[in-house]
């Protein structure tokens, strides 16, 4: 088991927290303007201030309202002109006409200082209000009112807690020089001779008195605007009260006027800034973000918000770590919300705060304190039994007391109890004080380290502390962890915000593991790969394989158990399911007949489609002669098959159309046909020789089925005769020629040799052919002959076509 705590808690002193700053609670500003921040939002709380400028605020350390003033009238806390609380020497038409502080050495006493306007004779003043006086609503003291320290000034106040909590730095700037006064306010009140600084530029400008100064939370940094020109950065020592190191940064040197209201972030890295470009208020105006910590601050300028008229006067940071913004004669504030954050993220919201009715803001708001409340020592802490609180107070030229007697500059607060330090700071001592309180702890155990093999997970170990909440190292939050494999787990408890944590180291000596995979679904006709790696001794699979892999190809439980060199198990599992194929047949390949179509019918089968030529509709119309292809998926299993389509021609078959034939005459029918056919009386010859009127047909049968053509013979008008043979250089018949044809008009004899050629031609009816073209004899064989003349008793041309046989 190995516990641990929480013991190294170092506090160090002197760090800023706006949120503690409870003298700042209420603020009174504009015209009956007032807000008090006691809650989280700030709540709205008329009062009778009326001024335009300058104003500033103050509260008791819980929070509660003293006074408040415009530099001329001080109101108590019931919003009455506090006694001899009139007529003071400032000017609500001065940038910071008041500032209230606090007696370090007295919490009765605080100080009113007040600026004059414009460089006015009055310069920079204060008074003293004594809230002992007058039941408790304080008196401006007789003989301590309007007291001078140093004119002229600018419109410039300010004041910073000093590096050793307790006293006080108050600043002013002079006009017509560049130099800084800083007052001293200590247990002994305040010290009048100044510090006098030069620095930075020469205020002798009236416009150049206007704007603020202000020192940031830390107490590092002053921010002071010049109203026409810029705003100058300075380094300030707050032990000492030192200033230097002078940046500027450049305002518009185009626009009539310039910065006015600066403030720092909570956190003191950035500056921010209020501009606006015309002196009667009615001109631009701009809010600017400016980074402190970098040499080159002009180039971080970022504007968080501008706009034209009701110029942005005053930023002021408030306890709730917000910086209000003054928005001239609006019935609202703006605020930066998240001011420690760079740009746009600083959360500027133009309307933050709205005031009722008879309620209207200036450009001035609460001046106060920078880091009024940085102590020495923290808060009081209550912390969890085991830790301890250092803290460590670094001041020059002081010396220390705590309560145990010790004179160190630290203290390590190991034990509940009161705790506290006398400062000897220049004269003057002033304690701080700290109680510290211890919670108990919860108790977490978690047992001994252990080693397992994985077939021994899962476990549960847990811890059991009522009240107390948990988080284990995978952050979740329940009381018992279910430890499922070698690791180290750790639970941390929490009670009363207080934590204890144990860890327990889990071994699995070299545990091999493997997985399955997800559970899945296979097509029927394919197989799936479920392996584990080879680093095993042993496998047992559920199907009784003892190899490292197996090939599934059926539904079911799968499981395989294996076994690594140390003996240690794993197992893991997967089901299979079988998703059914999308199957189908086209069948045969098959002949397509002419005139005739094919549907491939896929509708229903799958899910999708893809034929051979791309398409993806479920039916595809066969047409022509090809191979097709489907393939079907269905829940992305697959299914395909193929067709070979024959696309067959109807034959054509042409005898002629029908003749007439005379006795003794021959017709030669040769159809074309790349099939073979058959004659009407069965003859299976490429020609047929017609001698008698008939019906002649032939007949083609295909797969398409049969297909047949027919011509009629008939007897003719028959005036001449024609033998169908003769014998060259024989007595008789030895020449070829039409009989009976004497006195025929438009009579033509043509005789063609089997190739088509011509050989013999004439118009004389009592001519015939010797059987010789131009002399010489043709061979024997069957030639063609051609018959024209004009019937004169039907009135038409007839024509006579045979076959006749010249025999040698």
């Amino acid at each position: 088991m190995k516990a641990s705590l929480l013991l190294g808690v170092l506090i160090m002193c002197c760090t800023g927290a706006c949120m503690g700053q409870q003298e700042i609670n209420n603020w009174f500003f504009g015209y009956n303007g007032g807000l008090n921040f006691s809650g989280g939002m700030p709540v709205v709380t008329p009062g009778s201030l009326r001024g335009w400028e300058g104003c500033s605020s103050i509260s008791d350390r819980n929070g509660n309202l003293l006074f408040y003033t415009d530099g001329i009238t001080v109101w108590n806390r019931n919003h009455q002109v506090m006694a001899n609380g009139v007529n003071l020497n400032g000017d609500t038409l001065c940038t910071q006409s008041a500032l209230i502080t606090i007696h370090p050495g007295n919490p009765s006493l605080y100080y009113v200082f007040t600026v004059a306007k414009e460089a006015e004779p009055e310069g920079l003043q204060y008074s003293v209000v004594d809230m002992t006086l007058n039941g408790g609503l304080g008196d401006v003291v007789a003989g301590q009112k309007n007291i001078p320290l140093v004119t002229p000034v600018c419109e410039k106040v300010t004041a910073v807690r000093h590096a050793n909590a307790n006293d006080i730095w108050v600043i002013t700037h002079q006009f017509g020089n560049n130099s800084f006064y800083i007052y001293k306010i200590d247990c002994a009140g305040l010290n009048a001779t100044p510090i006098v600084t030069v620095a930075g530029n020469i205020a002798d400008k009236i416009t150049n008195t206007i704007g603020y100064l202000k020192a940031s939370p830390d107490g590092t940094t002053l921010a002071m605007a010049g109203f026409t020109s810029e705003v100058e950065l300075f380094d300030f020592d707050a032990n000492t009260g030192g200033i230097s190191n002078p940046r500027a940064i450049t305002g518009n040197p185009n626009k009539i006027t310039g910065p006015y209201g600066v403030e720092f972030s909570p956190d003191s890295k950035l500056l921010y800034v209020s501009e606006s470009y015309n002196n009667n208020g009615s001109g631009d105006f701009y809010i600017f973000q400016y980074k402190v910590d970098t040499s080159h601050i002009v180039d971080s300028r970022i504007a968080i918000d501008s706009g034209y008229g009701n110029a942005a006067g005053a930023l002021q940071l408030a306890r709730d770590g917000r910086v209000y913004i003054a928005y001239d004669q609006q019935q609202f504030l703006g605020a930066i919300t998240q001011p420690n954050l760079r740009s746009y993220a600083c959360a500027h919201v133009r309307e933050f705060i709205h005031f009722p009715a008879g309620i209207t803001s200036g450009v001035g708001l609460p001046a106060a304190v920078a880091g009024l409340q940085r102590t020495l020592l923290p808060a009081d802490s209550t912390v969890c039994s085991g830790e301890k609180i250092v803290a460590r107070i670094s001041l020059p030229a002081t010396s220390f007391l705590w309560q145990d007697g010790t004179t160190l500059d630290s203290m390590v607060m190991n034990a509940p109890g009161l705790y506290w330090v006398e400062i000897t700071h220049n004269n003057c001592k002033y304690r701080d004080s700290i109680t510290v309180t211890w919670r108990p702890r919860p108790i977490v155990n978690l047992g001994k380290d252990t080693s397992l093999c994985t077939d021994k997970f899962p476990f549960i170990v847990q811890s059991l502390t009522p009240g107390a909440t948990y988080q284990w190292q995978d952050a979740s939050t329940g009381s018992a962890f279910t430890i499922t494999g070698q690791g180290l787990y750790w639970l941390e408890a929490n009670l009363n915000a207080c934590t204890a944590r144990d860890s327990l180291n889990v071994t699995s000596r070299t545990v091999t593991t493997f997985t399955l995979g997800r559970d899945t679904a296979i097509c029927e006709n394919a197989q799936v790969l479920l392996q584990a790696g080879q680093s095993f001794t042993s496998y047992h699979w559920s199907t009784g394989n003892q190899t490292n892999q197996i090939m599934v190809q059926d539904s079911g439980l799968y499981w395989l158990e294996a076994v690594n060199q140390v003996g240690c198990s794993w197992r893991d599992s997967l089901q299979v399911a079988l998703k059914a194929l999308p199957v189908f047949s086209f069948g045969k390949d098959s002949i397509l007949c002419e005139g005739n179509n094919w549907l491939l019918d896929l509708a229903g089968v799958g899910d999708s489609y893809r034929w051979q030529d791309g398409s993806t509709q479920s039916r595809y119309q066969v047409r022509r002669s090809g191979l097709y292809y489907a393939e079907v998926k269905r829940q992305g299993c697959a299914w395909s098959d193929t067709v070979y389509a024959s696309y067959r021609l109807n034959p054509v078959l042409r005898l002629g159309e029908d003749q007439e034939i005379c006795p003794g005459q021959q017709i030669l029918l040769e159809p074309k046909s790349e099939l073979p056919f058959i004659w009407q009386n069965g003859s299976t010859q490429s020609s047929f020789t017609v001698t008698e009127p008939g019906t002649y047909s032939i007949a083609v049968t295909t797969e398409c089925g049969t297909f047949s053509d027919e011509l009629v013979v008939r007897r003719g008008i028959c005036r001449i005769a024609i033998p169908n043979a003769f014998t060259p250089g024989k007595s008789q018949n030895n020449s070829f020629k039409v009989l009976n044809a004497a006195g025929l008009r438009n009579f033509s004899l043509r005789i063609f040799n089997r190739w088509g050629s011509q050989v013999f031609q004439t118009t004389d009816p009592t001519f015939g052919w010797n059987g010789c073209v131009s002399g010489a004899p043709q061979p024997a064989g069957t030639y063609v002959y051609m018959v024209n003349y004009l019937d004169d008793d039907a009135g038409k041309p007839v024509f006579q076509k045979g076959v006749l046989t010249l025999i040698r």
